[in-house]
């Protein structure tokens, strides 16, 4: 048997015509902010892009790539499943930009990449890849700020999370100028720091139109909890509980 739950039987509906002009004029500044927002972050995307493709060719892999290999050698870690989870620590949305300091209170020891570039996701995009395909569980986190680019690797079997996100008395820092290409910055430094400079503006500015399209969104919350009748949908919820448990025995 099946069921539709129509939430609408439960709205005063008067209240709702009476704040329909309201309604709207709030529903399309909500629309035309988060449109703003996201235009603002695909033109982020293009700079971060191009900034990426100008750092990663000044890094020297092979020597990146023999710095991951001995790191992870020494961390002495229990081979597990392989298996690669997401987890998501980073957004940015109607309350701006949001970090969980999740992994950090869960691991007893933190390795920060320090980075001035933006190198430090090619370093960890190499630790995650040696991790992976040597047979440890790893979580990752994402950037959303730099699509999906991996910011965090968390290995629960031994506790650990390398990060490029600052950390107060790491265990050990891993600093990115080491494997970058003194002569081959010098070619791409300013380009590389305009690039970052109005994409962090760009980001501000998108952060900001998140923000305000949160505060027409819960404008709108407002309207529609005042015109909602809790208590028959409270009743409506304990009845509908009581009779799919009834069916499931």
């Amino acid at each position: 048997a099946s069921e539709i739950v129509n939430l609408a039987n439960f709205w005063d509906v008067k209240k709702l015509i009476s704040a329909r002009e309201e309604i709207i004029t709030l529903s399309e500044k909500k629309q035309a902010l988060y449109e703003r927002a996201y235009k603002t972050l695909k033109a982020v995307r293009v700079l971060v892009d191009g900034t990426n493709r100008e750092i990663r060719g000044c890094i020297n892999i092979e020597k990146a790539e023999k710095a991951a290999g001995r790191l992870v050698g020494s961390l002495k870690l229990q081979k597990g499943t392989g298996c690669t989870k997401n987890v998501v620590v980073k957004s940015i949305g109607m309350k701006g930009r949001i970090k969980l300091d999740t992994l950090k209170k869960i691991a007893g020891t933190v390795i920060y990449v320090d980075d001035r570039y933006g190198a430090s996701y090619c370093f960890l995009e190499i630790l995650s890849d040696l991790l992976k395909y040597g047979g440890y569980e790893i979580f990752v986190s994402p950037d959303p700020l730099y699509y999906g680019m991996i910011s965090d690797i968390y290995i629960p079997s031994a506790g650990l999370l390398i990060t490029n996100d600052e950390t107060e008395n790491p265990y050990k820092t891993v600093n990115m100028d080491r494997f970058i290409d003194g002569e081959k910055l010098k070619g791409v430094k300013g380009t590389v720091k305009l690039s970052s400079k109005c994409a962090w503006q760009l980001i501000f500015d998108a952060e900001r139109s998140f923000t305000e399209a949160g505060t027409y969104h819960f404008s709108l919350e407002k309207i529609y909890g005042g015109a909602m009748n809790f208590d028959a949908l409270n009743e409506y919820t304990k009845l509908l509980t009581r009779n799919i448990l009834c069916e499931l025995q």
